[in-house]
């Protein structure tokens, strides 16, 4: 499921793994990242898709009670660093894909279909190119 929320919303991985359930509302339709939790430090405000809803609705009964989002079956604590990669590779992509690869997928996909930089990536200025799409 963390492959999957990560997917619909090409959020890093360890803004992924700690996400506690207190950043989403749901009624909105929107989870919001305080900049503590971000890379660039920059507050970030996340849509949240029709299949990101069902996904968390399908989550809630087995995580809603804990803090995080995505935590392990035994400890309760968030899952590792290399959980999601790991699953990758139990699917059979060890050598072929990273959950890194898989944003960077996500934003050329974004960029080819005519979204523009800073809609992409608006917590990292950095990364927005000199010609905008």
């Amino acid at each position: 499921m963390a492959i999957f929320f990560t997917l619909h919303t090409l959020a890093r991985t360890g803004e992924v793994r700690f996400a506690p359930w207190d950043e989403f509302d749901l009624e909105a339709r929107l989870w919001s990242i305080p900049a503590s939790r971000m890379k660039m430090r920059v507050a970030h405000t996340v849509p949240l898709s029709d299949q990101v809803l069902v996904l968390l609705e399908r989550l809630r009964p087995y995580t809603g009670h804990y803090h995080h989002l995505f935590v392990t079956r035994h400890s309760g604590k968030p899952i590792s660093e290399n959980g999601m990669l790991y699953a990758l590779y139990r699917l059979g992509y060890r050598g072929q894909l990273t959950m890194h690869g898989l944003r960077g997928t996500g934003s050329t996909l974004l960029h080819e279909a005519g979204f523009r930089s800073e809609v992409i990536w608006p917590s990292n200025p950095g990364h927005v190119k000199k010609r905008e799409l």
